[in-house]
């Protein structure tokens, strides 16, 4: 099963969950909680890229609901999306290692929980060389491996331990996605295979000419945020 595939089988699942299970504390907590860091995220992002000077960029795997409202010009690139405009954002075909563009194309190349999503460190390597070659600026972000919370499986310190989420039962049992979605062995094989999170060394080797920063929440450290400026 590809990761399209899974992506369709994911949301076949949460419209069959029902709006009971949508509204189970433990999914409740986690939509609040990813909702206020996004909403902190992106004040600090406007505020070092601010529209009246970045008012076009590239979003490598992005989506419209992201740029609801948005002033800027925006291009996604997102095999998930469909190919249509709506407002000032664009979206074309493409995928994030091969990126339709010649090189500097765009003021910014912006791409926010995505890297994480290929296959191995070989595809992120390239995701992360055609993210620096389409931009002239760049702001790419990532979860960090070593946060005690991951919201790809709702689950709280299992994740340090990647080979455990391969387990059909450890997956389907002992975390919150597991529970949520009831998957079979095929769909936690294939969830396994686009769920890499990345420790801060191997994301600093990604975006060597980048700053890396720190999102924090409490004492961790929760996301890097690679960001190369002109």
């Amino acid at each position: 099963m590809d990761e399209s595939a899974v992506v369709i089988k994911s949301e076949e699942r949460l419209r069959a969950a029902g709006e009971a299970k949508v509204h189970h504390p433990i999914f409740r907590l986690s939509k609040s909680f990813g909702k206020w860091f996004r909403k902190k995220r992106l004040t600090r992002f406007e505020n070092a890229f601010p529209a009246t000077s970045y008012g076009e960029l590239i979003d490598v795997g992005g989506t419209f609901d992201f740029w609801k409202d948005t002033c800027r010009n925006v291009t996604i690139v997102n095999p998930g999306v469909p190919v249509c405009s709506e407002g000032s954002v664009t979206s074309v075909g493409g995928n994030g290692t091969c990126l339709p563009f010649a090189d500097k194309s765009f003021r910014l190349a912006f791409s926010n929980s995505v890297i994480e999503h290929m296959h191995d460190y070989g595809e992120m390597k390239q995701f992360a060389s055609e993210l620096s070659r389409v931009g002239i600026e760049l702001y790419c972000q990532t979860p960090n491996r070593r946060f005690f919370f991951d919201v790809h499986y709702l689950v709280f310190f299992l994740h340090w331990w990647p080979n455990l989420l391969r387990n059909y039962f450890v997956v389907r049992y002992l975390t919150g996605w597991g529970w949520w979605l009831k998957p079979d062995r095929e769909m936690v094989k294939a969830w396994a295979g686009i769920v890499n999170l990345l420790s801060e060394r191997e994301f600093r080797a990604l975006f060597p000419d980048c700053t890396i920063q720190r999102e924090k929440f409490l004492w961790m450290t929760k996301s890097f945020i690679a960001i190369r400026t002109g």
